[in-house]
């Protein structure tokens, strides 16, 4: 009898309980999975969920879960599985989130994957705001510099600022960590810009018990990923390129929605919850406008705003867990992503017909093919003139607005000091050219008094080859000047082939492409310092091109 009781309070706590399951697939791999799960599950131990780990490889294996949880985060990687597992949840009414796109619930999460340089400082403030952190410490690999503006956004904090020069001496992380930062017993630390030396520290940190109760920012994370399951939060400069970043502030987003999940008084009801989770999810600024007409009565239009590549709806009629538009559903909040998840293909020669010729943006023919869209005409304006999402007559017209002559010159650059130098470089050589820089934007750079000819067009990560050629397509452009270094023959030759394929020249002999890189040694290590703070042209005949081509340098900080 004692045992039959206990076995019924067990089933009575189970059935009490909500239960989160975790789909991977071969796309996204166990190891993956298993952090993204540890991470979440480690942040609610105390609370009432059942979570569980469950692998599907075919649309076949998703056909035998029997599909009881009440919330599914899909972390497949695969559109044709996602869409599967959408499918078969919706039929069961089970809330649905998804690591394949940004989380339809969480717009504020969304800038931690961006990374042009003013956003690195938004991430790290939205970052610390949702911590709610009112005093910290800071470690850096360098000195502060208060003519920088990312290390000027702690001047006003409540922080400690410690340099530690990068290291991969284990005994120098020790007695810096034991000796500087165990004696604030603070344990709300940011690390910044530390490369290889990161894993050293954050080992130190967690050895000094400093990361045990206390929550960890990391500012570029190599090297660290063994160590996220200590509730550490990565932020990472280069964008997705790491799935092992790339999880813990998709789980960190994870958790809020299961924070505001318990919050609400019931899930019997996912509108009145999907209501509520937008409600409490704090919304960018809008950027740009766009409207969604009903034809059958236009009384009744859709406005909002395109947001980093994102349109969000304002007022539109949405279906639970979806990003897709539902004509009888209740009115809430939502975001879209404009390419259901992916990049927009942009210049690829198979889609130039309908994406460019014909300004047609890629994400609606897939709505379109969805029927998603019956019943509605759309109508988009972007801020970066539609050069990723490509309406190609908006984005003629929107470029020729800015530049009348947006061919005379071209550079590319990622951070706003070493476009400075290129500008001052071209100055002494006499040389007047309009920079068109989306990595570079700054309060220095985008001074209009001190560098007039400088302008960005665009403020977008996904600026790379592709959308150079896409932004060739719309102004017509045919020649090309292109330098590179040794540090990015394979991004040479990848370009090279590119500007092939599009029938387009490269105007200078390949003797005058290449330039040589500069080389200092740090702590015995060979580090590259190309571009220098003031780089030069090695070969001033390039500049003697007509103005007609763009100048595209593919170096260390290009692409």
């Amino acid at each position: 009898m004692k045992l039959l009781k206990i076995i019924l309070c067990a089933l009575i706590l189970i059935e009490s309980q909500m239960v989160v399951d975790f789909i991977y697939s071969p796309f996204s791999d166990s190891e993956f999975a298993s952090n993204l799960t540890f991470f979440v599950k480690k942040n609610f131990q105390d609370h009432q969920f059942i979570f569980n780990l469950i692998y599907i490889a075919t649309i076949e294996d998703i056909q035998k879960i029997s599909y009881s949880p009440d919330i599914i985060f899909d972390v497949t990687f695969s559109l044709s599985l996602s869409e599967s597992i959408k499918n078969l949840a919706e039929e069961k009414h089970v809330i649905i989130a998804s690591i394949n796109k940004p989380l339809d619930f969480f717009s504020d999460w969304e800038f931690f994957v961006h990374n042009s340089w003013e956003n690195r400082v938004e991430a790290l403030h939205g970052i610390i705001s949702y911590l709610n952190w009112q005093t910290f410490i800071v470690i850096s690999g360098e000195i502060y510099n208060e003519d920088d503006e990312f290390f000027n956004y702690f001047y006003d904090k409540d922080c400690q600022w410690f340099s530690f020069s990068n290291s991969n001496d284990k005994i120098s992380a020790d007695l810096f960590v034991g000796r500087e930062i165990q004696s604030t017993g603070i344990k709300n630390i940011v690390i910044l810009n530390h490369g290889e030396s990161t894993k050293l520290l954050l080992e130190s940190l967690e050895e000094h018990d400093l990361l045990t109760n206390g929550t960890g920012i990391i500012i570029g994370c190599e090297g660290s990923w063994n160590l996220y399951g200590n509730g550490i939060i990565s932020y990472v400069e280069s964008g997705l390129e790491s799935a092992d970043c790339y999880y813990c502030y998709k789980g960190l987003a994870f958790i809020k929605f299961l924070n505001l999940i318990l919050s609400f008084p019931s899930t019997s009801d996912p509108f009145a919850l999907l209501e509520h989770l937008n409600k409490n999810t704090v919304r960018h600024h809008p950027v740009s406008n766009f409207t969604l007409i009903n034809t059958k009565n236009r009384q009744k239009s859709i406005t909002g705003t395109i947001l980093n590549g994102n349109l969000e709806i304002l007022n539109p009629l949405v279906y639970p867990g979806n990003s897709l538009i539902a004509p009888n559903s209740p009115t809430t909040d939502v975001n879209i992503w404009i390419a259901d998840g992916t990049i927009n293909p942009g210049a690829e020669p198979e889609l130039l017909a309908t994406t460019v010729t014909y300004g047609e943006f890629y994400a609606l023919s897939i709505w379109k093919s969805m029927h998603a869209l019956d019943g509605f005409e759309i109508t988009v304006t972007d801020t970066d003139c539609g050069v990723t999402t490509y309406n190609a007559d908006y984005a003629y017209s929107c470029f020729y607005k800015l530049l009348p002559t947006p061919g005379v010159g071209f550079l590319t650059s990622l951070y706003p000091w070493i476009t400075m130098g290129y500008i001052y470089t071209l100055r002494a050589l006499n040389y007047s050219i309009p920079h068109i820089s989306p990595y570079a934007p700054s309060i220095i750079t985008e001074n209009n008094t001190a560098f007039p000819e400088f302008m960005t067009v665009i403020k977008d990560e996904t600026f790379n080859t592709q959308v150079i050629l896409n932004l060739a397509v719309i102004f017509g452009w045919k020649n090309f000047v292109v330098i590179y270094d040794e540090t990015n023959i394979a991004m040479y030759n990848y370009f090279v082939a590119k500007l092939k394929e599009f029938n387009m020249n490269i105007v200078n002999p390949p003797e005058l492409r290449k330039i040589d890189t500069y080389y200092t040694s740090v702590n015995g290590r060979k580090v590259s310092l190309h571009p220098p703070i003031i780089p030069y042209i090695p070969y001033p005949p390039i500049l003697s091109v007509p103005p007609c081509a763009p100048l595209i340098f593919i170096g260390a900080h290009a692409f």
